[in-house]
C-alpha cells in the first residue's frame, strides 16, 4: 500500500524529533536514574589503546567497517539486537573536501569514518566514533580494491538525510543502509524481517553485518565476547 506523502513527511517529522533526543538517554540501573548524553564510555584501557594503535599504524584500510553498541541508553533498548549502529573506515582517502558543506565533516579530515546519524550522512573523526561502549571492526574477505571502492561510494553519500523510517530504496539512508548501499554489487550481506505487522520489511541491520559470513575480524573490544551473537557467526 502507498503512503500518502503528506502522512509520511508528518510522521518522519516527528519521529526525527523523538529519535534524536531518545539517541542521547542514558538509562542507569544502579542508582536508577536518567542521563542525557553523558560523558563516560566503556571502550577505555588497553582495548582503546589498541584500536588506536591499529588506526594510527595503518592496520585498517579503507572499506572496513565498524560496528558499536552503548550500553542502558534508552535508544539501545529500542533498536533490536546486539550491536546498534555501523559506518565505514575511510582513512585518509583523498577527497575534494572543498565541495563538501562543513555541517557534514567533524573534526579534521584524518583516519575518518563515515557514517549516517540522526544529522545525515557525515564523515568524522574516528576518535569520536570510538567513543562508545563496545566496539567490532568487520573487513570483508574481497580484494582490497573493492573495498576502496566501497569506501569511495560511502563518501558519495555525504549530505544525505537519515532515515528515520527505516526505508530502503527512498532518499534517505540510515546507518546499516549506508554499509549495504556502499558494498553493493561488491559484497552481500544478510537481512531479516524488521518491524511489527503490517509494517514489517526487510532489511540489513547491524547484526545482520556482523553475522555474514567471509568476513575477517579486525578488532574487537573484550566484552563484545559475551555477546550471544558470537555464536551466530560462521565458522
Amino acid at each position: 500500500m502507498r503512503r500518502n506523502p503528506r502522512i509520511k513527511n508528518t510522521f518522519y517529522s516527528i519521529m526525527s524529533r523523538i529519535l534524536t533526543v531518545v539517541g542521547d538517554i542514558h538509562l542507569s540501573p544502579r542508582p536508577m536514574f536518567v542521563n542525557y548524553a553523558p560523558p563516560s564510555y566503556k571502550l577505555k584501557g588497553d582495548d582503546l589503546d589498541e584500536i588506536t594503535w591499529k588506526t594510527l599504524s595503518g592496520h585498517l584500510e579503507p572499506g572496513d567497517i565498524m560496528l558499536r553498541t552503548y550500553d542502558h541508553y534508552l535508544s539501545s533498548v529500542l533498536i533490536p539486537g546486539y550491536f546498534k549502529h555501523g559506518g565505514i573506515y575511510a582513512g585518509e582517502i583523498q577527497w575534494d573536501w572543498a565541495k563538501l558543506n562543513s555541517a557534514w565533516i567533524c573534526d579534521r579530515p584524518k583516519h575518518t569514518v563515515v557514517h549516517a546519524i540522526a544529522e545525515g550522512v557525515l564523515i568524522e573523526n574516528c576518535t569520536n566514533f570510538f567513543r562508545t561502549d563496545h566496539l567490532v571492526v568487520l573487513r570483508p574477505n574481497i580484494p582490497k580494491e573493492k573495498r576502496l571502492q566501497a569506501a569511495h561510494k560511502a563518501l558519495a553519500h555525504i549530505g544525505t538525510k537519515y532515515d528515520f523510517l527505516f526505508e530502503s530504496g527512498d532518499e534517505a539512508i540510515y546507518c546499516t543502509e549506508l554499509v549495504a548501499l556502499a558494498y553493493e554489487g561488491l559484497f552481500n550481506f544478510n537481512s531479516s524481517i524488521q518491524g511489527w505487522w503490517p509494517m514489517q520489511r526487510s532489511a540489513t541491520v547491524a547484526d545482520d553485518v556482523f553475522t555474514t559470513q567471509n568476513q575477517e575480524i579486525i578488532f574487537h573490544s573484550s566484552e563484545t565476547e559475551k555477546f550471544k551473537i558470537w555464536e551466530q557467526r560462521p565458522r
